[in-house]
């Protein structure tokens, strides 16, 4: 890639755009985790979480297919977006570090 960049200046003008795009995005994330707010919501998906298992391993034996399988969607959409949030910091890490190392060249 490093080299892929010397070659072309307007790739390695899109791609510190977008890692820089994303250094913004995981810091915005950061913060809404360390928030008070973020806080909560952390808090409220955990509960989300455990309330669908709860409910999938008390019911499993009466959902049809589809009542399962949408059920453990939600669990899916609920603990990706908690991961989101609290990983944002490594995230943020990560792409400032490549960001760096990009602008090093």
């Amino acid at each position: 890639m490093a080299k892929e960049l010397k070659k072309n200046p307007h790739l390695q003008a899109d791609v510190l755009y977008e890692i820089a795009e994303d250094v913004d995005k995981y810091a915005a994330l950061k913060d809404v985790c360390l928030s008070p707010g973020g806080e909560i919501l952390v808090e409220t998906l955990f509960d989300d979480a455990a309330n669908i298992t709860d409910d999938i391993a008390a019911n499993y034996s009466r959902y049809k297919l589809e009542d399962f399988q949408a059920r453990s969607a939600r669990l899916s959409v609920v603990l990706n977006l908690a991961r989101s949030l609290l990983r944002a910091g490594e995230n943020l890490e990560g792409a400032d570090e490549t960001l760096k190392e990009a602008l090093r060249g």
